[in-house]
């Protein structure tokens, strides 16, 4: 089957898993009919990205996040055209948006993010392996209800949750710890200081996906 491996798609799911190249068994590979010459099996990895627009996201905050969606997004689609990439934003609720819409979302009311991990589970959970990522400057309305919500990811050993923490403090690193523990061991964490803003922007977000801690050891 060593024919059939889809890089792209097993440098990401290997990165995942704390290796920067593929080796197995973190081999995404696609199993094909030579008669047929259809693909049999699944050959990319769907990823959601959920992005913190609450109030306190306000200022560089919600640059640096708004630009971590669509630089992750963009990055997903690139190292493989058949990753399937939803973005959605949240405050109060959960909305789905596009790119474009995206670019236009201003920062205002709660942080439920409960609801964003409960909705980056319902939109990955029915494939295989997939990549779960939360935007957020770690302040939740509720930190129990989050923590209840991110326990869902045990249920899902395929979905790996990544957490961006944008210019967090020794309280929010706190409670990202308690909802990243709580999703499991798998669960890695991109913290992005204040000192690393550059006008509100991230320089190199693929460099910064490479700068992952373990949820043990951030």
């Amino acid at each position: 089957e060593i024919s059939y491996v889809d890089w792209f798609g097993s440098v990401i799911l290997s990165r995942s898993k704390g290796y920067r190249m593929p080796v197995f068994p973190y081999l995404v590979v696609a199993k094909y009919d030579l008669k047929e010459k259809n693909s049999n099996g699944r050959s990319s990895i769907d990823t959601a990205i959920a992005v913190d627009t609450s109030g306190s996201m306000d200022g560089p905050r919600i640059q640096v996040a708004r630009k971590s969606g669509l630089a992750t997004s963009a990055l997903m689609r690139e190292l493989n055209p058949k990753n399937n990439t939803y973005l959605a934003h949240y405050n109060y609720q959960v909305y789905p948006t596009t790119p474009q819409e995206f670019l236009n979302i201003r920062a205002n009311g709660g942080t439920a993010t409960h609801l964003a991990l409960d909705w980056l589970i319902e939109t990955l959970a029915v494939n295989g392996p997939a990549i779960a990522y939360l935007v957020t400057d770690g302040a939740p309305d509720n930190l129990d209800a989050a923590i209840k919500s991110a326990k869902k990811f045990r249920d899902h050993p395929y979905l790996m949750l990544r957490i961006f923490l944008i210019d967090g403090d020794e309280g929010t690193e706190a409670n990202i710890r308690k909802i990243g523990k709580a999703a499991g061991h798998k669960t890695k964490v991109v913290p992005i200081k204040g000192y690393q803003l550059d006008q509100g922007m991230i320089k190199d977000v693929s460099e910064c996906i490479d700068q992952m801690y373990d949820i043990d050891q951030f």
